[in-house]
């Protein structure tokens, strides 16, 4: 720390963010760093400078600019407000939630103190301004009467937070409250930035979707032509019902939620067009709720998208009045299953308990008519089911094996057949669509099909291309060891991860600079021959990996460890390592980096040495290209293929 900056600053700073605090000291050569743990976010941001193998040294070179400077950054920041608030509450634990309204002004300069002329002379407040910044936050206290009876001293007590930042660079006003409806807006906006301030409103704001990737939207609200409707709703299949009125003019979209990708992240946002807000899921700081609303306004201001073209790649669900005439590629929980802790989810097969990192989902039928068949198993035990659609619907039954229950967290066991309901379970196919239940969402095809330049060959003498797994036993005449022993050099962790319940077969990570990190996930196929050709068949587990494998990305590197953690231990209990290269601490310190990188590069490699790259045909090149289109879209990741000559 004491190298970044002269060490009393730097301590004076530090010893400045805490009122109630815990002090941790550690020797660096002659000095002695004093950190502030008591702010979990702080603690998890300096952890790495406590790692039992770490170079001191080399790690405050490399770390005091991106640590350091933000704290110091963010305490200037914090520095400049004036105001009673401070007194009341921390102005370093607000943290308001990622929506806004925009107001286009034509200010030189605000008057932010003036908003006390709207306040309700029966509620209490606080307030701090920044000026520097110029930015407003006020806390609003209100006292009502209970809506449940007549009680003289019983009352409702709530708080409310409001911010706003008017912008020079846009020549705009962004207001966000936790309850719109607590204080006029429109009103505050006037009074702060003049009378011709005015909503930034109408189609300009579904400039926010302009460059999302795969838009499914959630929710639709649209105002028909018709007088005597003014407003409709649409969810699931209905949503597209919606959207085809809009692209007939029959109605104009008024609001719209949204998941999709942006910038290889998944994103969800939403907007209305009347009231001019703009929202996502999530919330921080001033300064990343700022950061943020940034982020909307280069799209919102930006003249040269058309709004009326936006919604036209939006994915249109429909709804499926039997089975979808394509090869199913893969099947997966959906997301509510596999965002949460793999620890807290439960899947009995019979009598047997897994959890959700031992077990797998794999399609067992690759074929374009008929129920489609997948196993749910881990290790040797499997059941296998079947999904038959018809025009009313889908209906799941067991095949063979003993009946799956789900358990999310402490409830009760549901049967698969019920729990698919409320929570389906997703199917992709080779056309690069998918459905739950019957409900079925078309992708457009890509333009392009995979490079067959691209395609990476490796000589195989050593290895017996039909063994795929390294196993326990270290196989080294194993497809997986060819591959470890390929990348060995080149990452400071290579994992083992195959078994049910996998990542990948091999996981292989990497420092890749000072503020990069970079995720490998690398899956292997033995050969279905001794001699490598173009059998499509070999692809489609390959390829369904592939594009399963974007949620280690999206949930972070840290879920991502405390599953090899997890796997890792199972081994040691028999004396074993998934461990080809590096350990527990290089994967901790690893973890600890990933939070400083700026920059993360994630990269997917399939391997088959089943594969010849003189012979391969054109359907194995349009599945890589449809894999790859996914991969890039969805994570912004790098796909490799590796096969024989």
């Amino acid at each position: 720390i004491a190298a970044l900056h002269d060490i009393h600053k730097s301590l004076a700073v530090t010893l400045q963010f805490i009122g109630r605090f815990t002090r941790v000291s550690k020797k660096v050569g002659d000095a002695t760093v004093v950190m502030n743990i008591s702010d979990p976010k702080v603690g998890n941001e300096l952890e790495i400078l406590y790692a039992e193998d770490a170079d001191w040294n080399k790690l405050i070179r490399q770390k005091s600019e991106s640590t350091i400077q933000k704290e110091i950054d963010f305490h200037e920041f914090i520095n400049n407000f004036s105001g009673e608030l401070s007194e009341h509450i921390s102005l370093w634990n607000l943290r308001p939630s990622f929506s806004t309204l925009i107001y286009e002004t034509k200010c030189e300069n605000w008057f932010p103190k003036k908003f006390v002329e709207i306040i309700p002379e029966k509620y209490k407040y606080w307030y701090a301004v920044n000026d520097k910044e110029k930015i407003l936050v006020v806390v609003i206290s209100r006292e009502e009467n209970v809506n449940w009876g007549k009680y003289k001293d019983i009352k409702n007590h709530s708080f409310d937070l409001c911010v706003a930042h008017w912008s020079d660079k846009y020549k705009a006003l962004f207001l966000q409250c936790s309850d719109y409806d607590v204080i006029n807006c429109n009103k505050l906006s006037k009074i702060i930035c003049g009378n011709t301030t005015k909503i930034k409103n109408g189609e300009k704001v579904f400039n926010i979707f302009s460059d999302m990737e795969r838009p499914l939207a959630r929710n639709l609200g649209v105002s028909p032509s018709r007088k005597n409707i003014s407003y409709t709703m649409h969810f699931g299949t209905d949503i597209t019902t919606g959207l085809s009125k809009i692209d007939k003019a029959e109605s104009e979209l008024n609001n719209i939620f949204c998941w999709g990708y942006q910038g290889g992240e998944r994103v969800s946002i939403g907007c209305s067009a009347k009231k001019g807000k703009v929202w996502s899921i999530g919330g921080g700081p001033i300064t990343i709720w700022k950061d943020w609303c940034y982020k909307m306004a280069d799209k919102i201001f930006d003249s040269t998208i058309e709004e009326n073209k936006i919604i036209q790649d939006f994915l249109r669900p429909r709804e499926l009045q039997g089975r979808h005439r394509s090869i199913p590629l893969l099947v997966q929980w959906s997301e509510n299953i596999l965002k949460a802790d793999e620890n807290k989810i439960t899947i009995s097969l019979g009598e047997n308990e897994y959890k959700l990192y031992d077990i797998n989902l794999e399609i067992i039928n690759y074929s374009k008519d008929g129920p489609v068949f997948f196993k749910i198993f881990s290790g040797k035990q499997e059941s296998i089911y079947k999904i038959q659609y018809n025009r009313i619907g889908c209906i799941y039954s067991v095949v063979k094996g003993e009946e799956v229950r789900i358990r999310k967290y402490s409830g009760d066991p549901v049967p698969l057949v019920d729990y698919v309901e409320n929570d389906p379970i997703i199917v992709m196919y080779v056309d690069g669509s998918f459905s739950h239940n019957n409900s079925h969402i078309s992708i457009p095809q890509p333009n392009t099909f995979f490079d067959k330049n691209k395609l990476n060959v490796e000589t195989w003498a050593d290895t017996n291309i039909q063994i795929e797994s390294l196993g326990k036993e270290n196989k080294t005449n194993s497809v997986q060891y060819k591959v470890s022993e390929i990348f060995k050099d080149d990452y400071e962790i290579i994992f083992n991860d195959d078994a049910s319940g996998e990542a990948a077969d091999i996981i292989a990570m990497r420092q890749e600079s000072n503020d990069s990190f970079k995720l490998h996930l690398i899956h292997c196929k033995f050969s279905s021959d001794k001699k490598p050709g173009a059998r499509i068949a070999d692809f489609y587990t390959l390829c369904g990996q592939a594009q399963k494998c974007i949620r280690w990305k999206h949930n972070g590197i840290g879920y991502l460890v405390n599953h090899m953690k997890r796997r890792e231990l199972s081994w040691q209990e028999d004396n074993k390592t998934r461990f080809l290269k590096g350990n527990m601490d290089v994967l901790n310190k690893l973890r600890k980096f990933s939070r400083f990188a700026t920059n993360f590069i994630f990269e997917v490699t399939i391997v088959q040495p089943g594969l010849s790259k003189q012979k391969v045909s054109d359907d194995i090149i349009q599945l890589l290209g449809s894999t790859e289109d996914y991969l890039i879209k969805t994570s912004d990741a790098t796909f490799n293929v590796i096969c024989s000559d």
